[in-house]
C-alpha cells in the first residue's frame, strides 16, 4: 500500500510539475535523471583519454606542462552541452554535476592516475550567489568513482574575474585572470609532491586553469593534469 500511494504521488507530481531535460529541454520520464536518456546517450564526446594526438593538450604546450588534458563533453554554443552548462551555473543542480563527474570517471578510471583531485574554486561572493561550485560537485563525482581523495580547501579564489569570452584576446584573458587564486597554508603541505587533477567546468582559451596549474608547481606538485565537463575544441 505504501509503495502504491508513493507511485501515485509520485505521478501527481510529474503531472503538476513535469520533468524537463536539462539538455534538450523536452519533458522527460520519471525513471529518467536531469538528463533524459537520449540526450545522455547521443551527447557529443570529445573521447580525449582515447586519442594518440590530443587536441586540448595544445591549448597548453609551450606555456605550462601537463600529463593529460581529459573534457566529457564538446562545447558548442546553442546545443545540448550549452545547456548543460547553463543548468549547473544558474539552476542550483549539484547532483547534475556529481552525476556527470562520476559518469565521466567510469569512462576515464583505466586511464587516470593521480594523488588529489583539486577543483578551481569560485569566488566567496559568487559561490553565495549561485550556492555551489559545479566543479566541486563535478570532482565529488569524480573522486567517488576514480577513488581518488579531493582536496577542496587547497586554492582560493581572492577575486572574482570577468567572464573570458568578453575579455578579447589572450592576453587580455590572461591579465584579466593574474593574482586571481592562492594556495592556502595547509594546501602548500597537502600539495607538496603530489600528482594532482585540476577540475573545471569548461576548458576555452585555458588561461584560468593555466594560471592555477603555474601556482601549484610553484607550491611544489610533482605533476599535472586537467579534467573538465566540457571543452572548446
Amino acid at each position: 500500500m505504501k509503495n502504491l500511494l508513493s507511485t501515485f504521488y509520485t505521478h501527481v507530481l510529474d503531472f503538476a510539475y513535469p520533468r524537463i531535460c536539462v539538455a534538450c529541454e523536452k519533458q522527460s520520464t520519471e525513471s529518467e535523471s536531469a538528463i533524459c536518456f537520449d540526450c545522455l546517450w547521443s551527447l557529443p564526446k570529445t573521447n580525449s583519454h582515447n586519442l594518440d594526438e590530443n587536441v586540448l593538450e595544445s591549448k597548453f604546450w609551450g606555456k605550462v606542462k601537463m600529463k593529460n588534458v581529459f573534457s566529457f563533453l564538446v562545447f558548442s554554443k546553442s546545443g545540448k552541452v550549452q545547456n548543460i552548462l547553463h543548468a549547473l551555473k544558474y539552476r542550483n543542480n549539484p547532483n547534475l554535476a556529481e552525476f556527470l563527474g562520476k559518469y565521466y570517471g567510469n569512462e576515464i578510471k583505466e586511464v587516470v592516475s593521480a594523488d588529489i583531485l583539486v577543483p578551481i574554486p569560485l569566488h566567496k561572493a559568487r559561490l553565495r550567489e549561485r550556492g555551489y561550485n559545479q566543479a566541486e560537485y563535478f570532482a565529488k563525482g569524480l573522486s567517488d568513482t576514480l577513488e581518488i581523495p579531493l582536496a577542496n580547501d587547497v586554492l582560493v579564489r581572492n577575486r572574482n574575474s570577468i567572464t573570458q569570452t568578453k575579455t578579447g584576446g589572450r592576453f587580455n584573458r590572461f591579465k584579466n585572470i593574474e593574482d586571481i587564486f592562492s594556495v592556502t597554508e595547509s594546501g602548500i603541505e597537502t600539495l607538496k609532491n603530489k600528482r594532482v587533477v585540476l577540475v573545471d567546468d569548461v576548458l576555452t582559451s585555458g588561461a584560468t586553469l593555466e594560471v592555477a596549474a603555474k601556482l601549484l608547481y610553484e607550491a611544489g606538485i610533482k605533476e599535472l593534469s586537467v579534467i573538465t565537463i566540457a571543452a572548446a575544441i
